[in-house]
């Protein structure tokens, strides 16, 4: 899933995807990086991303973005 997040990325940062549509990806991101699982598969494979892309998950703060967890979201 991260490469996703990552080919995303990519395609903002070069201009084929704008602000918003980045900006709603990040947010999905955040959602499955503050899982434990993700955490510790980010520690263990984080060399295997772009330094770009590793900046942005490593600039991710749960506590102050409101993420949900992707396994925690409630229907209401």
């Amino acid at each position: 899933m991260f490469k996703t997040f990552e080919n995303a990325h990519y395609h903002y940062l070069h201009g084929s995807m704008g602000e918003d549509a980045w900006q709603a990806w990040r947010r999905l991101l955040a959602s499955y990086a503050v899982a434990p699982g993700a955490q510790h598969y980010w520690t263990a494979r984080r060399d295997i991303f772009t330094i770009e892309f590793g900046d942005v998950v490593d600039s991710l703060d749960p506590a102050s973005e409101d993420v949900k967890r992707v396994g925690h979201v409630v229907e209401r």
